[in-house]
């Protein structure tokens, strides 16, 4: 028993020793780098209504932890990829910092000097700027200084970006109609000599104009401007009469003996039911799934729109397998009135009008040159003069002005304007949305312009 205890204190004892040479002889770390780097909660300000209906700045609360931090241990820079959101207020975050040895942070004297302070977690951090740390390896031969920097949106994410595209070649055609085919822009209208041509270029930035090619096999005493694309093929009408081309240049008629007063495009969306819509010469809505074979579809309303027709097809939000076209145009008399709104169902047996209710003072009107996109979800209307974007989040029912302020500020895009170039302009026009977001507008007064959402633009 007595040897046992012996050997116990000899082993405290022993234990001991080696504890305080270690902690005497230990080795300082000759290492220094931040390891780690984390953001905590900040405020994010935006407009919207406040219950006296006035325009007011509310914030909510994000987590930096949506936003992680890039460390490059190269160039010595921490910054995030993911962009903050607008209108964050970061003049004091708290913020976590994990390196070897020891850390500094650098901070700004008032006589424009700096000096570099030790870091403590529990301090707030001015990163709405560029701010360094340093580390300082324990043995304080070596030292690396980190740039931190935050990527935050510096424009409203739902605000809208124009610029004038590239005109290199542009031909300001009369009586025009654009389309888009393999993300090039096909251009269709009369040159200067009454000739009908098409000029093309690709989606892309810095691109030119193709030289005009001038269109075969068609009068250019009854041209018509009712060009639409589908199954990757263009028609057009001449006299009821149905032509087709495969490259925009050499036209031939259709061996179908339909005949018709309009064409419906089909070939604004990613979505379509596999059909191609267009009114006959006997009254009837027909459609057709190879241009060739037509089937009437139901008798032609008095009040379905004859003229400026767009349609958009998209899914159901709670039923994707189902999709609903929403069609608009202008009737014979609509010239100061309000726009024809239909919509339909796949599932449908007929197409619906939207009718104005007693109560639904917000209607799409009728404009010159009127046009509809479906883009970001919702339906946007306008036409000549560009005096404003209309949008519908009710699938054409109700229809608000974006460029007017409203009292349904958050769910409404009020950045939804077009470039003050445009405003007031009565210039005709045709305009396509292509696969990166972005909206194309020629104009007959030669003008190209190219926007978006700027959180929408690839």
């Amino acid at each position: 028993m007595k040897i046992r205890k012996g050997l116990l204190v000899l082993m405290a004892a022993t234990t001991l020793l080696t504890s305080c040479l270690k902690e005497t002889d230990r080795v300082l770390e000759p290492f220094a780098a931040i390891t780690n780097f984390s953001v905590g909660n900040f405020k994010v300000w935006y407009h919207d209504i406040n219950i006296h209906g006035r325009d007011t700045l509310i914030s909510r609360l994000e987590s930096g932890n949506m936003y992680p931090m890039t460390i490059d241990q190269h160039k010595y820079k921490i910054y995030n990829l993911d962009s903050i959101s607008y209108g964050a207020k970061l003049d004091r975050v708290l913020i976590t910092v994990e390196s070897t040895g020891y850390l500094y942070i650098r901070k700004n004297r008032a006589d424009g000097t700096t000096i570099d302070s030790i870091w403590s977690s529990g301090d707030s951090v001015d990163l709405s700027k560029p701010v360094t740390f340093i580390a300082v390896s324990e043995d304080l031969k070596h030292k690396r200084e980190y740039e931190v920097k935050l990527n935050v949106h510096k424009i409203h994410p739902d605000s809208v970006t124009w610029s004038k595209a590239d005109t290199v070649g542009y031909k300001a055609l009369k009586e025009q109609v654009s389309v888009i085919k393999n993300d090039s822009i096909f251009l269709f209208g009369k040159d200067e000599s009454g000739v009908p041509v098409f000029i093309a270029r690709s989606i892309e930035k810095n691109t030119e104009w193709a030289a005009p090619v001038q269109i075969a096999g068609i009068d250019s005493e009854k041209w018509n401007n009712n060009i639409i694309l589908y199954n990757g093929g263009f028609y057009m009408l001449q006299d009821d009469v149905l032509y087709t081309s495969a490259n925009g240049k050499d036209w031939t008629a259709s061996s179908t003996t339909e005949r018709f007063k309009y064409l419906i495009s089909t070939s604004n969306s990613e979505y379509s039911e596999g059909v191609c819509w267009a009114l006959n010469t006997t009254g009837k809505i027909v459609k057709s799934a190879d241009m060739v074979n037509w089937e009437a579809y139901q008798d032609i309303p008095e009040s379905f729109p004859k003229k400026n027709i767009s349609l958009c097809c998209y899914p159901l939000k709670s039923n994707p397998q189902i999709l609903r076209t929403v069609l608009v145009g202008l009737t014979d008399d609509a010239l100061f009135s309000k726009a024809s709104v239909w919509t339909r169902l796949s599932t449908d047996d007929e197409w619906t009008e939207i009718t104005p209710s007693s109560t639904n003072d917000k209607l799409l009107p009728a404009k010159g040159g009127l046009t509809m996109m479906y883009y970001d979800k919702d339906l946007y209307a306008f036409g000549n003069g560009f005096n404003a974007f209309y949008q519908s989040k009710d699938n054409g029912i109700t229809w608000r002005d974006c460029s007017l302020f409203n009292n349904e500020y958050s769910s409404w895009n009020i950045y939804m304007k077009f470039p003050v170039e445009l405003n007031n302009k009565l210039t005709k026009f045709s305009s396509v949305t292509d696969s990166n977001n972005v909206i194309w507008i020629m104009t007959e007064s030669g003008q190209v312009w190219r926007g978006g959402i700027n959180r929408l633009m690839k």
